[in-house]
């Protein structure tokens, strides 16, 4: 049995959907600890905004390689690794509010 790369690819894969279940838990829980804050409430939008468009570009590269606006390597491992940095900005910059 040789190692032909599908568990990495697995490992990749698993990692990215767990951290993007993570990161969409983390804006639900920024909306409801900030619902009251107009500037919590602010920075979640244009958190989710950021991340809608980062997660539309990563799958872009699956419908047509000619749609790639990103480096050829943009896929959903670097879109979530991404995502869960700018959530974790935004996280620890609205705990200072």
């Amino acid at each position: 049995m040789g190692m032909d790369g599908n568990w990495s690819r697995g490992m990749l894969l698993t990692y990215s959907i767990i951290a993007s279940v993570l990161n969409f838990g983390a804006i639900i829980l920024i909306f409801y600890l900030y619902s009251s804050c107009g500037f919590g409430m602010t920075m979640g939008i244009a958190l989710v905004i950021v991340q809608i468009f980062l997660y539309v570009t990563s799958f872009m590269g699956f419908c047509n390689k000619n749609l790639m606006i990103w480096r050829e390597n943009w896929g959903l491992f670097t879109c979530s690794t991404t995502a869960t940095y700018i959530t974790y900005l935004t996280w620890t910059m609205l705990a200072s509010v």
